[in-house]
């Protein structure tokens, strides 16, 4: 029959028992080593005040801009997603007055085989991503940087990041929290009878607990990107 939401639980449970677990907690060990160390953003709060509350700023790239930032990322055989999260580090960097190691939390969706496209449930898992940027790396060297920690990510993707947090005894004290969108996504298989509602990153600007949170939109005419 098809594929069921237990079927993979029970499937997981039984892969991240065993040598499969300590391998997948090996790498991410060795990636977070020390812990997590503090982001902080220049002006980052009100002084006096005790809030969540997050300002939202909204940025669209103008097509010029876009079509040569896709035609940089496909001529030396990058993502759009490498390029946007390399100029976001090195944007960081310089907001965060230098701090060389920077934290992203992204999120995977967790659908790694055919069999569970169309299969209904919650699969994705968010996991971090270290950026080491020390002062005046090559924006070349940069990106091929970045490519590379994504693809270790994804292929390391299936440990999920509570049991990451639980190994390393710690929790991320500054972190950015990165979500994409890219053209031609489809986040969720399609239900009869059941119409899904997108809730924007936007929508949660009254609680956020990341030191910034951003957005990126991707259609085939604009790429639209939300900072909170």
């Amino acid at each position: 029959g098809k594929l069921q939401y237990f079927d993979y639980s029970a499937w997981q449970r039984n892969e991240l028992a065993g040598e499969r677990r300590e391998r997948l907690l090996g790498h991410w060990r060795n990636k977070f080593t020390p812990a997590f160390t503090k982001f902080c953003l220049k002006y980052d709060f009100i002084p006096g005040e005790n809030s969540k509350a997050s300002a939202r700023l909204s940025w669209s790239a103008p097509p010029k801009l876009l079509s040569q930032v896709r035609e940089t990322a496909r001529r030396n055989g990058h993502t759009l997603f490498s390029v946007m999260l390399t100029a976001l580090g090195l944007a960081a960097r310089k907001m965060s007055g230098g701090m060389e190691n920077l934290y992203f939390l992204t999120s995977f969706s967790g659908r790694t085989s055919p069999e569970l496209t169309d299969m209904i449930g919650y699969l994705n898992n968010t996991l971090p991503l270290c950026l080491q940027l020390p002062d005046a790396i090559k924006l070349s060297d940069a990106l091929s940087y970045a490519s590379s920690e994504v693809s270790q990510a994804i292929e390391f993707q299936d440990l999920p990041v509570f049991m990451l947090l639980q190994a390393l005894d710690a929790k991320p004290k500054g972190t950015i929290f990165l979500t994409y969108i890219p053209r031609g996504a489809r986040n969720c298989p399609q239900v009869p009878g059941i119409d899904i509602i997108d809730i924007g990153l936007g929508d949660h600007a009254a609680s956020i607990s990341h030191d910034l949170c951003v957005s990126i939109s991707e259609n085939d005419e604009d790429l639209t990107v939300l900072f909170l």
